[in-house]
This record gives structure tokens, C-alpha cells and sequence, in this order.
């Protein structure tokens, strides 16, 4: 018979700045103490953190139902008070953020998006993708598109004249009065520069627009091709521990409406087609990218420094010296995952809805092996998506998940 074994475990050496406690000095090999944290040190500020769960987010919006669907039972309700997501009244599940059927635009970008926008200007990557099924909402919610809500500017072409605004304030400022159902995309580019001239610091913005189509890269911003002008293709690259890809458009914006400019020509250049299920279902993952540099303010140029916009003889000096600080914003609006039953797609639509499944499920595939502590480099190989996307889920990126 095997007599219970007698361990003596030392005492733990105290540290100053952590609590002490007194462990047990015998115990037996059937009967292990448990210690549990002291709950003193945790800290209470969501900037203080810095655990996975604390650079990865996700935030839940239950759309509201289709025409289609008036008269069906809702199975998927929301509490934002402790935000809970339930399932047929019987499953539960917690997330960082949940908004339900009545959100509206600017409440979610307030609490969920608005403090991300402050850790760009301090310095930090920040990724916000939006995620769910064919029809979700996803492209409404982020605002992708850089449309205007409201056709009026197509009514008041020949007020032009009368109503144009006596500086570029006041056009920075008219960005986003287009109703409440501004997406979240331009109200973190009016944002991101609001903050960025109260820093005093002179800064540079430069925008790139892609597309992952049928898992082949597209420049959207010249027009949709998979070369650039030398004819060289797109293709991703690490570089210095971070994902590039080469031979991309960038386009240096000044102000808030350039960077929209951008966003609407690339709109135009996006696949999009039409299924059982969407009408204008988008065929493609579309990443757009927002590189900012700030440089630390000099006495030659402290007006430039107080409008908050580099001038054309700024930036050349600018790019002679080194940026104080460089921080990357990215808006990713991923295709819907699809049914082919649901869908009926046949041909094209058939070849890019199984691209699409394909991208989502080795995204699926990365979150998961994360959420488990295996972070594995070679993983984000899988597809193109992953590896585009391996800085957000992986890298030093503080990232959003809009579900």
C-alpha cells in the first residue's frame, strides 16, 4: 500500500510591489492547495491592461429583420447591460460589446470604435474588421463605401457656388452631417484627424484601398487591376516583422474628404453582385489602410504645425527626417460567408462564393488556434486573407471585431 507523501514546499520570496501571502508548508499529494490571485493588483483601466483579451475585442449587433423575414421567430436577442448575447432563450454568451436591434450608428462608434481611435494617434496599429453572414449589415456598419446617407449634394449643384465653405474646416466639418446613419469608417477618419491636430505635431496620412477577390489581390485605386503600372504584381511581403504589399497605391491625403475621395473611387472598382440572399451582396474582402506618420514641430514651420497639415515644402522636409512615430488604422470589411443552397449561385457567383467560405473558415481556423495560446507563424500561411491579416490577429495590432 502507497503511504501519502509528505512535501515541503518553502515559503515564496515577497517582492515589494505584490501582495504577500502565507502558503501552507505541508500538504499531501491527494490534497493540493490552491492559491488564487489577489484580485487587488488587477488593474481596473481598460488602457492598463495588456492581455490578449485586452488587444482583441469583439462587439455584437443584432440587425434588425428583413422584409423577408416579418413574421418569423427571433431567436437571437441582445443585452447591452451586461453584454450578453442570447440564442434561443436557452444559450449564452459574453462579448465586450453588445448593441441590439435599435443601435444606432453613433452609439456603437462611441463605445467601441472612438477609444481605438486614440491609441492610433498615440502610436498603436489598429485594426477594425467587420464579420458575419451575407446580409448581416457588415458594409452598413463600417460605411465603406464613402457614400453620402443623403443624394442632396446632387440637388444643390447649382448652389455650388453660394454654399461652398470659406475654408477647409468648414468642409472637414460638413464631412459627416449626412443623418445618423454614418458608418463608423468616416467617422474615425473626421476623428483621427481632429486628434492629430490637437497633438501640435505636424503629420502625414497616406491611404491605400485592396481587395482580395477569388483570393487574388486588387489594387482598387487603380481601377481594380492585379498589377501596378510596371506591370508588377501585388504580392505580400514581411518586412521588418510586419505585413506589407507591394507594389500598392498609396495616395497622401490632407484632410478628411481626400481620404472619402478615395474610399468612393475604390467603391466603384469592388466586386459586387447579386444572390438569393443579397441584392448587393459584396464578392470581395476589401481592406483600406491609413498610415500615419507624425513629426515632432520645428521653428521653421509652427504654422504648419498649428493648421496640423503638412504643406507641399513640409513634407519634403519631412521626408529627409525621421517620423517621431508611425501608427497604421485599417478598416476591413470581409465578404459574408455564404450557403450555396441559401444562395443559389451558379458559374462566377459559385467560384467566389467558395473563395469566400474558403478565406473565412482559415480565418476561423487562426482565431481559434490564438484564443487557445498557439500562436503559430506558420498558421496565417494557410490563405492570403490570413496573412494579409497577421499583424491584426497575431501581431502588435489593437483589433475589433464587429460581429
Amino acid at each position: 500500500m502507497l503511504e501519502p507523501i509528505s512535501l515541503n514546499i518553502a515559503p515564496a520570496p515577497q517582492a515589494s510591489t505584490k501582495p504577500s501571502f502565507t502558503p501552507p508548508t505541508t500538504t499531501t499529494a491527494t490534497s493540493i492547495p490552491t492559491i488564487k490571485p489577489s484580485t487587488t493588483t488587477k488593474p481596473t483601466s481598460s488602457n492598463a491592461r495588456t492581455t490578449q483579451s485586452s488587444r482583441v475585442r469583439v462587439a455584437v449587433r443584432v440587425r434588425p429583420l428583413l422584409a423577408r423575414e416579418h413574421g418569423e421567430h427571433e431567436s437571437t436577442s441582445a443585452n447591452p447591460s451586461d453584454n450578453r448575447i442570447r440564442v434561443n432563450a436557452s444559450h449564452d454568451f459574453t462579448f465586450d460589446h453588445a448593441y441590439t436591434q435599435g443601435s444606432t450608428q453613433s452609439q456603437i462608434y462611441t463605445t467601441a470604435v472612438s477609444p481605438l481611435v486614440n491609441e492610433v494617434v498615440s502610436g498603436y496599429n489598429v485594426t477594425i474588421m467587420a464579420y458575419g453572414q451575407t446580409g448581416s449589415g457588415k458594409t452598413f456598419t463600417m460605411g465603406t463605401t464613402g457614400h453620402d446617407t443623403n443624394d442632396d449634394d446632387d440637388n444643390n449643384d447649382n448652389n455650388d457656388t453660394e454654399n461652398e465653405p470659406n475654408n477647409e474646416s468648414e468642409q472637414e466639418s460638413s464631412l459627416l452631417n449626412d443623418g445618423p446613419d454614418v458608418g463608423i469608417t468616416p467617422r474615425s477618419i473626421e476623428e483621427l484627424y481632429s486628434k492629430l491636430k490637437l497633438t501640435g505635431n505636424n503629420f502625414e496620412v497616406s491611404c491605400s484601398v485592396l481587395e482580395l477577390y477569388k483570393d487574388e489581390l486588387r489594387d482598387l485605386q487603380r481601377g481594380g487591376e492585379e498589377f501596378c503600372a510596371r506591370g508588377q504584381s501585388l504580392r505580400i511581403q514581411e518586412v521588418n516583422g510586419s505585413i506589407v504589399v507591394k507594389n500598392l497605391v498609396e495616395i497622401a491625403c490632407r484632410c478628411p474628404e481626400d481620404v472619402m475621395q478615395c474610399l468612393r473611387l475604390s467603391s466603384c472598382n469592388r466586386a459586387v453582385g447579386s444572390t438569393e440572399m443579397n441584392a448587393e451582396s459584396s464578392r470581395s474582402h476589401m481592406v483600406c489602410r491609413l498610415t500615419v506618420q507624425q513629426f515632432a514641430p520645428s521653428k521653421d514651420n509652427d504654422s504648419t504645425a498649428s493648421s496640423g497639415v503638412a504643406n507641399n515644402s513640409a513634407t519634403t522636409e519631412n521626408e529627409k527626417i525621421a517620423p517621431s512615430s508611425t501608427s497604421q488604422l485599417t478598416f476591413v470589411d470581409l465578404a459574408g460567408s455564404e450557403r450555396l443552397k441559401k444562395t443559389m449561385a451558379t458559374g462566377n457567383r459559385k467560384k467566389e462564393g467558395i473563395a469566400i467560405n474558403k478565406g473565412l473558415f482559415h480565418l476561423g481556423r487562426v482565431i481559434n488556434a490564438n484564443a487557445l495560446g498557439k500562436n503559430d507563424p506558420h498558421i496565417y500561411r494557410a490563405s492570403k486573407l490570413t496573412r494579409l491579416l497577421q499583424d491584426a490577429l497575431g501581431g502588435n495590432s489593437k483589433t475589433l471585431f464587429i460581429a
